[in-house]
């Protein structure tokens, strides 16, 4: 069979941790380009917020190259030869690094309607117990998120002009968008998506969802 890769590009509160989740319970191999900017921030001792995560991703693709984050993700896939999906694609530089390692790759993008994503991004900030979240925190790293006009900067929009396969995600039940990206990945491509469930264990404690 053939291997098949997936990369995942959407604005904040898309839902496409809700995709990459359903691959990775799949089998797929789940790596994500946010993670790395985690360890770095980890290792150097430093906050790990949004800011945070969105300001060092800009500096070491400023420093080490556009494609830097997604070099770091290939390193870890270690030559394996399961299914991979690489989520929290933000710059067309590591779009460009990911397709010279592997040219079937298949890039989903992932969007809803700003409200809907507005209201997802309050309430998950209310279940993580983040206090003092607001809507000006959803505008600001939305505006950032989806296009700062630097070459090293969030592309979210200029990516997902370069996808393949662009699925809207306004529902608020995950089974039925399950269902939805299933059928459009089967449309597309060929395969199905569906048959296992969506729940399951946390990936990284605290990191799920963080920079959907």
């Amino acid at each position: 069979m053939t291997k098949r890769i997936f990369g995942l590009v959407g604005p904040i509160a898309s839902g496409k941790g809700i995709l990459g989740k359903q691959l990775e319970n799949m089998g797929y191999l789940y790596i994500s380009l946010s993670d790395q900017i985690r360890d770095y921030l980890a290792a150097e001792g430093l906050p790990i917020n949004r800011t945070s995560l969105q300001d060092t991703g800009n500096l070491l693709r400023r420093e080490r190259g556009l494609g830097v984050l997604a070099e770091m993700t290939i390193s870890r896939t270690g030559g394996s030869d399961r299914n991979l999906v690489f989520d929290s694609i933000r710059n067309l530089g590591e779009i460009e690094r990911l397709k010279g390692a592997f040219p079937n790759i298949m890039i989903i993008g992932i969007d809803a309607p700003v409200e809907i994503r507005l209201k997802r991004f309050l309430a998950r900030a209310a279940e993580r117990g983040e206090d003092g979240v607001t809507e000006e925190d959803f505008w600001k790293a939305n505006t950032r998120d989806r296009g700062e006009g630097i070459d090293n900067g969030q592309q979210v929009d200029l990516c997902l002009l370069t996808s393949n396969l662009i699925i809207d995600n306004p529902y608020e039940d995950k089974e039925i968008f399950i269902k939805e990206a299933s059928r459009e990945i089967r449309q597309k491509f060929g395969f199905r998506i569906e048959g296992i469930s969506v729940g399951g264990p946390e990936r990284r404690p605290g990191g799920v969802g963080q920079t959907e």
